[in-house]
């Protein structure tokens, strides 16, 4: 995948999750599930958008890693899952 792919795929996937992710309560009992489900529309929106801009879809194997990697987001120890915190506690205590 060239610079310029990978950087729409960043762009999709950070807009997609970051509206998904507001709908999903932290305490739902069926969190990975439903983070399961947000991995398979990100991959349909990323695939959209690079057919539309005339690049080539993802192959398999890229769509089970971005799957993957976006499932993990909900672990404690995954960064992307610290960061969003760290984020949401800073954004907490500006609006305290």
């Amino acid at each position: 995948m060239c610079f310029r792919e990978h950087s729409l795929v960043v762009y999709v996937l950070s807009q997609t999750l970051s509206l998904r992710t507001e709908a999903l309560a932290p305490c739902c009992s069926k969190l990975p599930d439903a983070v399961a489900g947000v991995a398979e529309q990100v991959n349909k929106e990323v695939n959209k958008s690079l057919a539309e801009r005339g690049f080539p879809a993802m192959k398999a194997e890229q769509q089970q890693l971005l799957k993957g990697q976006i499932c993990a987001i909900i672990e404690s120890d995954n960064v992307v899952y610290r960061l969003m915190s760290q984020w949401r506690y800073e954004s907490l205590l500006a609006v305290g």
